[in-house]
């Protein structure tokens, strides 16, 4: 072989070696930590587990970050034929970095919640939803193309 050749196939080994370490990175990458939206990891649609119930009541929100705040629209159905409250507005605050989150969420006719977890995974919200003096464990799952929402 001419020394032409000898050079081309340790240039596309070379190439190889590259690819093969790159794609290991990512994968310790993943591995490690969670992944999701670059900036603002609350950003986008969540659904309450057990929408799509018989009852037809369910929740649903949009958030946006903005550092430590987050703000957002959503749907809150309780059950009934009135669907009370329907639709919410949003705040809150959050650590970035899938941290810790505590939201207001404010309906019509004086509906006030809270609703103050932490991520369960990349796509998984748990936390305590207060209404009053009640409280209990609701968990919401990042919607995507997918998951009923």
């Amino acid at each position: 072989m001419t020394g032409r050749h000898t050079a081309r196939r340790r240039v596309g080994a070379l190439g190889l070696v590259a690819a093969a370490a790159l794609a290991g990175l990512a994968a310790c990458e993943t591995a490690l930590s969670p992944t999701g939206p670059p900036s603002g990891d609350l950003d986008g649609k969540w659904g309450w587990e057990f929408n799509g119930n018989p009852a037809g009541s369910y929740m649903t929100f949009t958030l946006t970050t903005g550092g430590n705040s987050v703000s957002g629209t959503g749907g809150v159905c309780g059950i009934g034929p009135n669907c009370n409250p329907g639709r919410v507005t949003i705040t809150g605050e959050h650590v970035p970095g899938f941290g810790p989150f505590t939201l207001t969420i404010k309906g019509g006719g004086g509906y006030v919640a809270t609703y103050a977890g932490q991520f369960v995974g990349k796509d998984q919200l748990r936390g305590a939803w207060t209404e009053g003096s009640q409280s209990g464990s609701v968990t919401l799952n990042r919607c995507t193309p997918t998951s009923f929402c």
